[in-house]
């Protein structure tokens, strides 16, 4: 994503300068030329977005599982050991 970012941000850059030696002020083309160069850099990268972003919840919810197990493994020990 930061890829994109750049790209479309160097994209913009250019336009406004050659804008500007035009003699036009009008930066909506600019504006139309930022996101369709952002589109085309970022599509490869919204899997990766994907994993990032939801990758977390079903580890998170293991390590969950796992502390509670834990927890009432440990218990179920030592109320053995006090009858």
């Amino acid at each position: 994503m930061q890829r994109a970012g750049d790209m479309a941000g160097f994209a913009m850059r250019t336009c406004m300068e050659t804008q500007k030696l035009k003699g036009s002020y009008d930066f909506s083309r600019c504006s139309d030329e930022f996101d369709k160069t952002f589109r085309v850099f970022a599509e490869p990268s919204w899997e990766n977005v994907t994993i990032v972003a939801f990758a977390p919840v079903p580890i998170a919810w293991l390590l969950a599982y796992i502390v509670v197990w834990l927890t009432r493994w440990i218990r179920r020990g030592f109320v053995g050991q006090s009858q």
